[in-house]
C-alpha cells in the first residue's frame, strides 16, 4: 500500500468513526431482545448486570441475546453468574441492528472458573478510549453473523426469527457475512487467556494484552496506529496473529520496546501487502504469509525491525532498511531496500548502518536477542520448535534476493546476513549511481553452508566526484560455500577526474569447501586515480575450486587489485581466467599481484593469469607478481601466465616476478609464462621479472616456453629477469620447451640479459635455454646436479647472434655489431655428469667476448652426441671451455667441444682436468679460426687419455694461427684414426703440441699433427715420455704444403717404437724448409716400413738429431724406400743433416742411497735362482715394473739392469746348473722380468732375463739369459 493510500485509509477511517461514534450513549445501552432468558438490570442506566440466560443441559456454555449492547463512558456491563457458577463460556449476540459502543468495563462475576466471553454484533463494535475488560478467560469480539459449533449447530445474530439450537458443544468458528462491519479499538484491552477480534476491518489503537493468544482478523484490512501519548501494544503470552485478508497496515513506532510482542509465534497474514512499520518481538517464530500459508509480501516505509526467538519467514520485502534477528532461521523472498531507516532509536547497535544506509541486516541463529521485551509464555502454552525453514537447519537464512541499491544519488545500503546455520540466497544488490556515491557493503557470515545462486552487486556508477564499490565479505566457519553467478564490486565513471576504487571481495571457509562458478569482478573504469578491489578466496580445511573469471582491473591512472586464492588443508583448482590489470590512454598504475597457494593439498591452475600495466600514450606501471605455491602437494599449471608492463609510446615499467613452488611434491607447468617490459615507441623499457620454479623434494616438469625479457624498440632496455628451475631432490623434465631471458634495444642501449639457474638431482631434459642482450652482457647459465646428473635433449645458448620472437610484437634480430659479453655457463654435479643429445653455445657477434663454459663433476663427465661451442664472429673473443672431473671424462658418439672464431677475435681455450679422458666414435675437442683471430689452446691434464676414432685439435683455416695442445697424462693412447692436431689450412701457423706422459701410443692410422696445408709454418710437437709407440700407419707430423715444416722434439726415457708404416715427419712442401726432428731415447726401433722424415721440396731438408743407445730397424737413407728410413733430403734444396749420437747415461739417475745393513743376507739369500724352497726374486735396476701395483705389467716398460752380471757368477751357481736343468724338466718355466736385449744374427731383437731360465731354450744358471724374438712386440 502506498503512502498516499495510507493517508486515504486513515482519513476514511476517521470519517467512518465520526459517523459511528455518538457523542452520548443512549439511556438504555444494554437491552435483552427476549429471544433467550437473558435478564438485564441497571440501577442507574450506567452499570448493567446481566444474569440468567440459557444453559443447555446444564453444560459449560451460557447463551445471551441482546437487542442493544453498549457500555457508556464510566459504566459497566457485568455478567453475573451467581445463578450459573459453573459456566466456562458465555455466548452473547446483539440483534438490534445497532453498533456496540463500548466505553466502559465488561466483566464477569461469581464464576467458579475463568469464563470466556463471545460478543457478536454484525453491525460493528467500537471500543472507546475508556473501554476495558475484566475477563479471566478469553474474549472474542466479532462482527460475524454467527458462531459455528463442532456439532453443526450455530448461534446466529442475524437469524433471530428461528429459535437458536443451543448446544454444549465447543465453538468451531465464526460465520462472517459478506460485508462484515468493522471493529475499532481505542483503548487498553486485557484478558486472562485469549483475545480475539474479528470483523470486516480492524482499526486498532491502544493496547491489547492477553495471557495466551491474540488473534486480530479482518476480512479486509487490519490497521494499527499509535501516538506518542498512546503507543500501541499488542502483547500475547503465547501466539499473536494479525490477519487482514486484503491488507495488513501497521504503523506503530512509538513503543520503544516493540509494538507487537508474542511469547510464542507471531503471524501476519494477508493476500495483499503486509505493511509493517513496527518492531516485532517474538518468543517464537515470526511469519509473514498469505491466507493459504505461503510467504506473504512484506513492505515497510519507516522502520521494520524483527526479533524472533525462533524462525522468521516472509515473502518479498520492499521498504526501508530492514533488520531481522532470529535465534532460528530466516527465510525471505526478494528483498528491496528503498532507503535508510531514520526512526531507529539511537540505542540500537546498528543505528549508524540503518539510519545512514539502505541496509538489510539479517542475523539468524543468534544466541540471544538484543531485547528484554519478549513476553513470557502464557497459561496453557506449548513448546514450539525452530527449523521450520524447509530443508535447512536451525539458524539458517534463505532469501530469494536482497536489493539495497540506490539509483537516485545516494549510497547503496549494506547487506548483512549473519547466521549460525545455512544461508541460501539469490541476487544481492547494494549498488549505487550518482555523484560521489558508494556501493553498500555486503557481509554474509555463516556457521553452516552458504549457497548463493545469482548476481551479487555492490558496484557504483559515479557521475562527478569520487566513489567506491562496496566491499563484499562472504564467510562460513563450518560449512561449504557455493557461489553460482556473477559478483561485482567495481566502480565505473565517464568523468576523467573521478577518483574511484573497486570494493574488496572476500570469500572464505574455515571448515568446508569453497566453490565459485561464475565471475568475480572488482574493476574500475575511470580515468582518475584509484585501485581495483582486492579479491580473496580462502579455505582453512577444505577444497577451493573456481570455474570462471576473477577480474580486478583499473582503466585509468590507478592500480589493478590483488587476487589471492589460498587453502591450508585442501586442494585448489581453478578454471577460467584471472586478470589484475591497469589500463590507460595516458599514464597508468601497476598490475596487481596474483597468488594461488595451498599448504597441504594439490594445486591445479587451469586459468589464464594476467597482471598487466598497459598504456597507449604515457608511461606504464609495473606488472604484478604471480605466485603459485604448495607446501605438501603437487602443483600443476596448464594455462598461460602474463606479468606485463607495456607502453606504446612512453616508458614501460617492470615485469613482475612469477614464482611456482612445490616444497614436498611435484611441479608441472604446461602453459607459457611471460614476465615482460615492452616499450614500442622511442622511450625506455623496465626490467623483466624473475621466473622461479621450485620443487625441493619432487620432480619438476616444464612443457612450455618461459619468457623474462625487456624490449625497447626505440630507446634503452632494462635487464632481462632471472629464470630459476630448482628440483634439488628430483628431476627437471622439459618437452622441447624454451627458457628465454633477454634485453633487446635494437636502436638503443640494452642492459644485461638475465641469468638462468637449474638445479636437479639426476636428470634435466628437453629444454632450450637462451640468455642474450643486444648491447650488454648476456646472462649466465648455472646448472647444478645434486646426484648423478644427466642432461638430455637440452640446448643452452648465451648468444649475441640470434633472432628472437618477442611476444606481442614479432621477431627481432639481435644487432650484429653490439657490445657486451655472452654469458658464462657453469655446470656442476656432485656425482657423475652426463650430456646426451645436448648442446651448449656461447657466442658473440660483437666486440666483447663470448662467455666461458665450465663443467665440474666429483665423478665422471660423459658426452653422448652432445656439443659445447664457444664462438665469435667479430672482434670479441670466444669464451673458454673448462671441464673438471675427479674420476674421468668420456666424450663419445659424435660429441664435440669447440671454441671457434670466424673474424678478428681469438677463439677461446679449452681446458680439461680429470682422472681419465676418453674420446670415441667420432667425437672432437677443437679450437679453430676461420678469420684473422687465433685459434685457442687446448690443455688436458689427466692420468690417462684415450682417443678412439676422434679428434683433439686447434686448427686454422684463415689468417689466424692455430692454438697449442698441451697434454699432461700418464698414458696417452690414440686408436682408430684418432688425431691430435694443430693443423693450419690457411695463412696462419700451425700450433704447437706438447705432451708430457709416461707412455704415448698411436694405433690404426692415428695422428699427432701440427701440419700446415696453407702458407703457414708447421708447429712444434714435443713429447716428453717414458716410451712412444706408433703402429699401423700412425703418424706424428709437422708437415707443410708451402711453409716451413714444423719441429718434432721427443724426449723419451726408454723406447721409441715405430711399426707397420708408421711415420715421424717434419716434411716441407713448396719452398719451405723441412722441420727439425730431435729424438732422445735409450732405444729406437723401426719396423714394417716406418720412417723418420724431415725432407723438403724446394727448401732445405730439416735436421734430424737422434740421441740413443741403439737404433734398430731404422737406417739413414738419402731418400725414402720401402724399408725403415731416416731421411732429411730436399728435392731441389740442400739436404738436411742426420746426426745420431750416443745417449749420455748416468747410472745414479733415479737411485737413492740405501743402508748397508737393512737385513742379514745370510738369512735371506737362497741357492741360485731355483724356484723351490725359500728362494726369492729381487729386482735391482730401472723399469720392468708397473707404475702402480694394481696395473698390469707390460712389455712397454723394459727393465734395465745396471749391474755387472759377472759379479754374480760363483761356483755354487755353476754347481747347481746341472741340478737345475734336471728339475726344469718337471717344472713349468716361470714368467720372469727381462733384464736386457741384443740383436741376433737375423737382425732381430732378443730380450733376455739374467739370473733365470730361458723361455724358449733350456734352463741356464743365474748368469744365463732368455732370448725373446721381436715377434713379442
Amino acid at each position: 500500500m502506498s503512502f498516499r493510500q495510507r493517508l486515504w485509509w486513515c482519513g476514511s477511517s476517521f470519517l467512518f468513526l465520526g459517523m459511528l461514534l455518538p457523542t452520548n450513549v443512549s439511556a438504555q445501552s444494554v437491552t435483552a431482545d427476549g429471544t433467550l432468558s437473558t435478564t438485564v438490570t441497571s440501577p442507574d442506566n450506567l452499570n448493567f448486570t446481566i444474569t440468567n440466560g440459557n444453559q443447555p443441559n446444564g453444560g459449560g456454555n451460557l447463551f445471551h441475546s441482546f437487542s442493544q449492547f453498549s457500555v457508556p463512558t464510566g459504566g459497566s456491563a457485568t455478567f453475573n453468574l451467581v445463578n450459573t457458577p459453573n459456566i466456562k463460556t458465555i455466548f452473547s449476540r446483539v440483534t438490534g441492528g445497532s453498533v456496540s459502543n463500548i466505553d466502559g468495563l465488561i466483566q464477569t462475576t461469581n464464576n467458579s472458573n475463568p469464563v470466556s466471553l463471545f460478543l457478536l454484533n454484525p453491525n460493528g463494535i467500537i471500543f472507546g478510549a475508556n473501554a476495558s475488560l475484566n475477563i479471566g478467560g478469553s474474549f472474542v469480539g466479532t462482527t460475524a453473523n454467527s458462531v459455528k459449533f463442532i456439532d453443526g449447530t450455530e448461534f446466529s445474530a442475524v437469524n433471530v426469527n428461528n429459535p437458536p439450537l443451543l448446544t454444549i458443544s465447543s465453538p468451531l468458528g465464526l460465520e462472517m457475512g459478506a460485508n462484515a462491519a468493522p471493529i475499532t479499538v481505542q483503548s487498553n484491552l486485557t484478558t486472562g487467556l485469549d483475545l480475539i477480534l474479528e470483523g470486516g476491518r480492524l482499526d486498532l489503537q491502544g493496547q491489547l494484552i492477553a495471557g495466551r493468544d491474540i488473534t486480530l482478523k479482518a476480512q479486509d484490512t487490519v490497521k494499527i496506529r499509535d501516538t506518542v501519548i498512546t503507543p500501541f501494544l499488542a502483547q500475547a503470552g503465547r501466539n499473536l496473529t494479525i490477519q487482514g485478508n486484503q491488507n495488513v497496515d501497521i504503523l506503530a513506532l512509538k513503543n520503544s520496546g516493540g509494538a507487537l510482542r508474542s511469547g510464542g509465534d507471531l503471524r501476519l497474514v494477508s493476500n495483499g501487502n503486509i505493511s509493517g512499520d513496527a518492531h516485532f518481538v517474538s518468543g517464537g517464530n515470526v511469519s509473514f504469509q498469505t491466507v493459504t500459508g505461503n510467504p506473504g509480501k512484506f513492505i515497510s516505509l519507516f522502520d521494520p525491525i524483527i526479533y524472533a526467538n525462533g524462525d522468521v519467514v516472509f515473502g518479498d520485502y520492499t521498504g526501508v532498511a530492514l533488520k531481522v534477528e532470529a535465534t532460528g532461521s530466516i527465510e525471505g523472498g526478494n528483498i528491496t531496500i528503498t532507503g535508510p531507516d531514520t526512526t531507529v532509536p539511537s540505542s540500537d547497535p546498528d543505528f549508524m548502518t540503518l539510519t545512514t544506509q539502505s541496509a538489510a541486516i539479517l542475523r539468524a541463529g543468534v544466541k540471544t536477542l538484543p531485547t528484554a521485551n519478549v513476553p513470557k509464555m502464557g497459561v496453557g502454552s506449548t513448546n514450539f520448535t525452530t527449523g521450520t525453514v524447509a530443508g535447512l537447519p536451525s539458524g539458517s537464512i534463505r532469501v530469494a534476493s536482497i536489493n539495497t541499491s540506490n539509483s537516485t544519488g545516494g549510497d547503496g545500503g549494506s547487506i548483512i546476513l549473519n547466521v549460525a546455520g545455512d544461508i541460501v540466497t539469490g541476487d544481492l544488490n547494494s549498488s549505487a549511481s550518482g555523484n560521489g556515491v558508494n556501493g553498500g557493503s555486503i557481509n554474509i557470515l555463516s556457521n553452516g553452508n552458504i549457497s548463493i545462486n545469482g548476481t551479487v552487486d555492490s558496484s557504483i556508477f559515479v557521475i562527478g566526484n569520487s566513489g567506491h564499490g562496496g566491499d563484499i565479505t562472504i564467510a562460513t566457519t563450518n560449512g561449504n560455500l557455493s557461489f553460482i553467478g556473477s559478483l561485482y564490486s567495481g566502480a565505473y565513471s565517464n568523468v576523467t577526474t573521478t577518483i574511484a576504487n573497486g570494493g574488496a571481495i572476500s570469500l572464505s571457509t574455515t571448515n568446508g569447501n569453497l566453490s565459485v562458478n561464475g565471475d568475480l569482478d572488482s574493476s574500475v573504469n575511470s580515468q582518475g586515480t584509484g585501485k581495483g578491489g582486492a579479491i580473496s578466496l580462502s579455505t582453512t580445511n577444505g577444497a577451493l575450486s573456481v570455474n570462471g573469471g576473477l577480474y580486478s582491473y583499473y582503466s585509468g591512472n590507478g592500480n589493478g587489485g590483488d587476487i589471492t586464492l589460498s587453502t591450508i588443508n585442501g586442494n585448489l583448482l581453478t578454471q577460467g581466467s584471472m586478470f589484475s590489470v591497469a589500463l590507460s590512454n595516458d599514464n597508468t598504475g601497476n598490475g596487481g599481484n596474483i597468488k594461488l597457494s595451498t599448504t597441504n593439498g594439490n594445486l591445479s591452475n587451469q586459468s589464464i593469469l594476467l597482471s598487466y600495466s598497459l598504456v597507449d600514450g604515457g608511461n606504464s606501471g609495473n606488472g604484478g607478481n604471480i605466485t603459485l605455491s604448495t607446501t605438501n602437494g603437487n602443483l600443476s599449471n596448464q594455462r598461460e601466465l602474463y606479468s606485463l608492463a607495456y607502453s606504446e609510446q612512453g616508458n614501460s615499467g617492470n615485469g613482475g616476478n612469477i614464482t611456482f613452488s612445490a616444497n614436498n611434491g611435484n611441479l608441472s607447468n604446461q602453459g607459457e609464462l611471460y614476465s615482460l617490459s615492452l616499450s614500442l615507441g622511442n622511450m625506455n623499457s623496465g626490467n623483466g621479472g624473475n621466473i622461479t620454479f621450485s620443487a625441493n623434494n619432487g620432480n619438476l616438469s616444464n612443457q612450455r616456453d618461459l619468457y623474462s625479457s625487456s624490449v625497447a624498440l626505440g630507446g634503452n632496455s632494462g635487464y632481462g629477469g632471472d629464470i630459476n628451475l630448482i628440483a634439488s631432490k628430483g628431476n627437471i623434465l622439459g618437452n622441447m620447451s624454451s627458457l628465454y631471458t633477454f634485453s633487446v634495444a635494437p636502436n638503443g642501449t640494452s642492459s644485461n640479459g638475465g641469468s638462468i639457474k637449474l638445479e636437479a638431482k639426476n636428470q634435466i631434459s628437453g629444454l632450450t635455454l637462451l640468455t642474450t642482450s643486444s648491447s650488454a652482457r648476456a646472462g649466465s647459465v648455472s646448472i647444478l646436479g645434486h646426484g648423478d646428473l644427466a642432461i638430455a635433449d637440452t640446448v643452452v645458448l648465451t648468444s649475441k647472434q640470434v633472432s628472437i620472437s618477442i611476444p606481442f610484437f614479432g621477431t627481432v634480430n639481435i644487432s650484429t655489431d653490439g657490445t657486451g659479453r655472452s654469458g658464462d655457463v657453469n655446470i656442476n654435479s656432485v656425482g657423475n655428469l652426463t650430456l646426451n643429445n645436448s648442446r651448449i653455445d656461447s657466442d658473440t657477434k660483437g666486440l666483447d667476448s663470448a662467455g666461458n663454459v665450465t663443467l665440474t663433476s666429483n665423478g665422471l663427465i660423459r658426452f653422448d652426441n652432445s656439443q659445447i661451442t664457444s664462438s665469435t664472429s667479430n672482434a670479441g673473443l670466444a669464451g673458454n671451455i673448462n671441464l673438471n672431473a675427479s674420476k674421468g671424462i668420456d666424450i663419445g658418439n659424435n660429441s664435440r667441444l669447440s671454441a671457434l672464431t670466424s673474424s678478428s677475435g681469438n677463439a677461446g681455450n679449452i681446458g680439461i682436468s680429470t682422472g681419465q679422458l676418453t674420446l670415441f666414435n667420432g667425437s672432437e675437442i677443437s679450437t679453430s679460426t676461420q678469420g684473422s683471430g687465433n685459434a685457442g689452446n687446448v690443455e688436458i691434464s689427466a692420468n690417462n687419455v684415450t682417443v678412439q676414432g676422434s679428434i683433439i685439435s686447434s686448427q686454422s683455416s684463415g689468417s689466424g694461427n692455430s692454438g697449442s695442445l698441451d697434454l699432461h697424462t700418464s698414458q696417452l693412447a690414440l686408436t682408430d684414426n684418432a688425431q691430435l692436431s694443430t693443423a693450419s689450412s690457411g695463412l696462419g701457423k700451425a700450433g704447437n703440441i706438447t705432451i708430457n706422459s709416461q707412455q704415448v701410443t698411436l694405433e690404426n692410422s692415428s695422428q699427432i699433427t701440427s701440419r700446415s696445408q696453407g702458407t703457414g709454418d708447421g708447429g712444434t710437437i714435443q713429447i716428453n715420455a717414458r716410451s712412444l709407440f706408433l703402429n699401423d700407419g700412425s703418424q706424428i707430423n709437422a708437415q707443410t704444403n708451402f711453409g716451413n715444416g714444423g719441429n718434432l722434439i721427443f724426449s723419451l726415457g726408454e723406447l721409441l717404437l715405430l711399426r707397420n708404416e708408421s711415420l715421424l715427419s717434419a716434411e716441407a712442401g713448396g719452398k719451405g724448409n723441412g722441420g727439425n726432428i730431435t729424438i732422445s731415447s735409450p732405444f729406437i726401433i723401426g719396423l714394417g716400413n716406418s720412417d723418420i722424415v724431415a725432407n723438403a721440396f724446394q727448401g732445405n731438408g730439416g735436421n734430424i738429431q737422434i740421441s740413443t743407445n741403439g737404433i734398430f730397424g731404422l737406417k739413414y737413407r738419402p731418400y725414402l724406400t720401402d724399408d725403415n728410413d731416416i731421411t732429411a733430403s730436399s728435392q731441389f734444396g740442400l739436404s738436411g743433416t742426420v746426426n745420431i749420437s750416443n745417449l749420455n747415461f748416468t747410472p745414479a739417475v733415479g737411485l737413492i742411497e740405501l743402508p748397508t745393513d737393512v737385513i742379514d743376507p745370510s738369512q735371506r739369500i737362497a741357492q741360485g735362482c731355483q724356484t723351490l724352497g725359500n728362494s726369492r726374486f729381487v729386482v735391482t735396476g730401472r723399469g720392468g715394473l708397473p707404475d702402480n701395483p694394481s696395473d698390469r705389467r707390460s712389455g712397454d716398460h723394459p727393465w734395465i739392469d745396471i749391474r755387472d752380471p759377472v759379479a754374480f757368477r760363483n761356483s755354487n751357481a755353476l754347481a747347481t746348473g746341472e741340478q737345475s736343468e734336471k728339475r726344469a724338466a718337471n717344472v713349468t718355466p716361470p714368467i720372469v722380468e727381462a733384464t736386457g736385449w741384443q740383436l741376433n744374427a737375423k737382425g732381430e731383437v732378443d730380450i733376455y732375463a739374467a739370473n733365470n731360465v730361458a723361455r724358449e731354450t733350456t734352463v741356464t744358471d743365474c748368469a744365463g739369459f732368455l732370448a725373446i724374438t721381436s715377434k713379442a712386440f
